[in-house]
């Protein structure tokens, strides 16, 4: 049996540790197409952002939510998993 570990895999596995059971997908959205991103909401009101680079090179991005803004500097071709109390 031959298996093929794809983008999507890996940014499942890595949002996995950080979701707990009966998260929600919420919506998510990227002004740069040089970056993927998915959001989830956990029952305890958390959100997880999972953002994923694919370019050589480093790249500055903001996360919004709720009227409040956070930057973030991400190496290039690099996976984060940012948990927002």
């Amino acid at each position: 049996m031959r298996f093929t570990i794809t983008a999507p895999t890996i940014i499942l596995g890595i949002s996995a540790s950080s979701l707990s059971l009966g998260a929600r997908r919420i919506g998510s959205q990227t002004l740069s197409n040089r970056i993927l991103a998915t959001a989830f909401e956990n029952i305890n009101g958390e959100t997880v952002a999972v953002l994923m680079k694919e370019n050589d090179r480093e790249e500055e991005v903001s996360i919004s939510l709720r009227g409040k803004s956070m930057m973030l500097v991400l190496p290039e071709h690099y996976i984060a998993t940012v948990i927002i109390h």
